[in-house]
């Protein structure tokens, strides 16, 4: 079987929280031009993850956003994980999937809304 590579956490965020993410650090008052070189991309891709349907951050550049993102915020970026628990668990309720006995990704959505440390990427 082909192995296949992981590239983490950000593997599970949905273009929406990439976007916001990024919007996460505009916020904290990064600029488009260092944010593209804290994610090794040119200026010109941080504005079409902007303003493009078509265009999101890569795996690497999530999870480069991501860490920025935790140090300027963290309370922004735990809203932002919790929301994403809660919609894929919605998802995964909708394909009729119920996951580990007694394990809920609200729990866990809920620890991170009270402060459950998030300890990187």
């Amino acid at each position: 079987m082909k192995r296949l590579r992981w590239d983490g956490v950000a593997e599970r965020l949905s273009r929406a929280a990439r976007i916001q993410l990024l919007y996460v650090l505009l916020n904290a008052g990064l600029k488009r031009r260092a944010i593209a070189k804290l994610c090794d991309v040119c200026p010109g891709a941080v504005s079409n993850w902007l303003f493009s349907s078509l265009h999101h951050p890569s795996n690497i550049a999530t999870t480069s956003l991501l860490r920025a993102a935790w140090s300027r915020d963290p309370d922004a970026v735990r809203n932002i994980l919790r929301d994403e628990a809660g919609r894929f668990a919605s998802e995964l309720r909708k394909l009729g999937i119920k996951l580990h006995r007694g394990v809920k990704l609200s729990t866990i959505s809920r620890g991170l809304h009270r402060g459950v440390k998030f300890t990187g990427v």
